[in-house]
């Protein structure tokens, strides 16, 4: 169900729920039109109402009972009710009550100063039956409307935070990039941000025969539920298909074929799967249009290597490349989302490739993931906002020497 859905839904729960059940305050210094009201209102089914018969009871009462609604004479001893609406907007508890003023004054500056502390609507005495009954039920049913809504933003974002921390579970932890760099000797590092609660940025490796290890990165389109869900799908492609991880270009055709058939029209992944080859010193990998990579070599040399190709999910019919560049110990490699390219600055510029590669190049020596992705986010357009106008990851491999 979709978040349109489920607003239509609260609409029409909070229209048909029964308000009677509402607490109704009445603050009146003179009997009779205490219970004059509480007459009108009980008559049209209004079981809970409560009386003060001036200012202090009333903020009293107030804090005990939490009304849902206030009806306010203004002239009365102890407390007017110009200080009662004062003290109730006052207090961060009861700031939101709505609060609706009987009074006899005629004149148009004192009818403004009523509004001006705070009160939310207004019928002149003598008071007519219907009309207030009909005041309190319209306000009454925005009260319960805003509950509700409350209560729906709440549901949302609880459960939103609870996709985004199953969304984290699926990438590589921590320890499992130790236990990889155990096996193959290749140091690596992740940073991921998503421009929402959810992202459409997914990265996974696999450990394969003879050191060997696999490793992707995928951009879906859009932002948000929809590009999260699909990386969801990607997750279970990835854990169920029959993928040739050992060929980089029948892995991206594998892949392709499955997305084509899960994915909307207008949806698509940009995407790079490499194999690093620790005997052979190799980067095997192909790629699916996904933003130039950077490879270099601790000596301080790099360079941006051909990604292009077609996104998957576009044509069954595409084709990919499978391409071998050298990676011996000293070499490094760092991949990254589009966000880091596309994001501008405050001067309105976005960072080049070409500046990507410059500052690996300044880090290169140092031979750390962390240095590396730390001096690339020193320069991020968008490292200072929050949220971030997209979802952003940085993965940086590197072979030990």
């Amino acid at each position: 169900m979709d978040e349109m859905v489920l607003q239509n839904d609260v609409k029409q729960k909070a229209a048909s729920e029964d308000i009677s059940d509402a607490k109704i305050l009445i603050v009146d210094d003179l009997l009779l039109l205490r219970e004059l009201i509480k007459n009108y209102l009980s008559n049209e089914g209004f079981k809970n109402l409560y009386t003060a018969e001036n200012g202090v009871e009333a903020l009293e009462k107030v804090r005990e009972i939490r009304p849902d609604i206030l009806i306010l004479d203004i002239l009365m001893p102890e407390m007017n009710g110009f200080e009662v609406c004062r003290q109730i907007r006052a207090s961060p508890d009861f700031s939101q009550i709505p609060i609706l003023v009987q009074t006899g004054v005629e004149e148009s500056e004192d009818r403004l100063e009523v509004f001006k502390v705070g009160a939310t609507d207004l019928v002149l005495k003598p008071i007519n039956g219907a009309e207030l009954v009909a005041r309190v039920k319209v306000h009454l049913q925005n009260v319960f409307m805003q509950r509700r809504q409350a209560l729906y933003h709440q549901r949302m974002a609880s459960e939103l935070a609870a996709a985004s921390k199953i969304q984290s579970s699926l990438l590589p932890s921590k320890d499992q990039m130790r236990q990889a760099r155990e096996k193959t000797g290749f140091r690596m590092l992740a940073f991921y941000e998503a421009s929402s609660e959810l992202g459409g940025d997914f990265w996974g490796m696999r450990l394969l025969e003879g050191g060997r290890l696999a490793f992707f990165m995928a951009d879906f389109s859009g932002h948000g539920v929809v590009s999260a869900l699909n990386t969801f799908r990607l997750h279970t492609l990835l854990n169920q298909a029959d993928l040739d991880w050992d060929h980089p270009k029948l892995w991206m055709q594998g892949v392709n074929e499955h997305l084509c058939r899960v994915l909307s029209v207008e949806h698509f992944a940009t995407v790079f799967y490499g194999v690093l080859d620790p005997t052979n010193s190799t980067l095997h990998y192909s790629a699916a249009a996904s933003p130039p990579v950077v490879i270099g070599t601790k000596a301080g040399d790099g360079e941006l290597i051909d990604t292009s190709g077609l996104p998957l999910g576009i044509s069954t019919d595409a084709k990919y490349e499978q391409k071998e560049y050298p990676f011996a110990p000293g070499a490094y490699t760092l991949l990254y989302s589009d966000a880091l390219i596309e994001t501008e600055g405050e001067d309105g510029e976005v960072l080049e490739s070409e500046a990507v590669l410059a500052m690996a190049q300044e880090r290169s020596s140092e031979m750390d993931p962390d240095v590396l992705i730390n001096g690339i986010l020193d320069i991020y357009p968008g490292k200072d906002r929050r949220p971030l106008p997209d979802d952003l990851t940085l993965l940086a491999f590197v072979r030990e020497v």
